[in-house]
């Protein structure tokens, strides 16, 4: 699959003559979302020519850290135009779970501004001029999983969404054919934080709304397990998990070139 994607780019003509040096280019931008100043960092392969799809990223409760950049410039290096957005406002990093609840609680209590900030985040990675504006998806970790699914129920057109170790607890419910992306959910079977209770409501509604679900759960793995740092915090039911890191991204690669390449 992966394969067929990197040969439809470069019969389009995406890849420039070998002597030129593909290089991932990283750039700070400054946004605003009303009174709160946002940072987030876009990410693109320079050597690139045409207009490819965007992949927007939103971060676990922690905020705009290493983390969420190094996923950013990794979907750069697979020829997407990558932006990871700034949640709390700029240079607002939580550096234990305390400062973390702090700091998500206001989105998770109101999810108008979730939803705006997600959107704001949005419309900055569209006004970038090397992206296909018909061709974006949004990802997102932990908090992130849950706010890119927010993204979706707005009924935006974007082509997918997928969220890792997601929260999957929703205050409104969708309409039948509100949600436009196709959706994939990639958690933890043995995650406390999502209880099977929330796992099956979320399903549910999807299928009452006629949305495209893949819904994945890999055995073993706890709370935030695609990132190699879940374990220092000692949190109970949060560790990393390298097999379900893998299988994980191993998806949602397959699922980027289902809904970027064979449509």
């Amino acid at each position: 699959m992966r394969f067929k994607r990197f040969l439809l780019v470069f019969l389009l003509g995406v890849f420039v003559a070998s002597s030129s040096m593909a290089m991932v280019v990283t750039k700070e931008i400054v946004y605003q979302d009303g009174d709160a100043t946002l940072k987030g960092t876009l990410a693109y392969d320079d050597a690139v020519t045409v207009k490819r799809p965007g992949v927007l990223l939103f971060p676990e409760w922690w905020g705009h850290n290493d983390y969420i950049k190094r996923r950013a410039i990794e979907m750069a290096q697979q020829g997407y135009v990558a932006f990871a957005a700034d949640m709390y406002g700029a240079d607002k990093l939580a550096q234990t779970a305390g400062e973390a609840q702090a700091l998500s609680k206001p989105l998770y209590e109101n999810r108008g501004m979730m939803r705006r900030r997600a959107r704001t985040a949005l419309d900055v990675l569209k006004q970038q001029g090397n992206v296909d504006k018909s061709k974006i998806a949004a990802i997102g970790f932990c908090m992130g999983g849950t706010v890119a699914l927010e993204l979706a129920r707005t009924g935006l057109g974007l082509k997918g969404v997928a969220a890792f170790h997601a929260g999957l607890q929703f205050p409104e419910k969708i309409s039948k054919g509100k949600v436009k992306a196709e959706i994939l959910v990639l958690n933890g079977a043995a995650d406390p934080m999502v209880s099977f209770e929330e796992r099956d409501k979320f399903i549910e509604e999807m299928q009452a709304a006629d949305v495209d679900l893949q819904f994945i759960q890999y055995g073993g793995a706890q709370h935030a397990f695609t990132n190699p740092s879940a374990n220092k915090f000692h949190i109970k039911g949060v560790a990393y998990n390298a097999k379900a890191e893998k299988r994980s991204f191993d998806a949602l690669h397959d699922f980027f070139d289902e809904i970027f390449w064979q449509q």
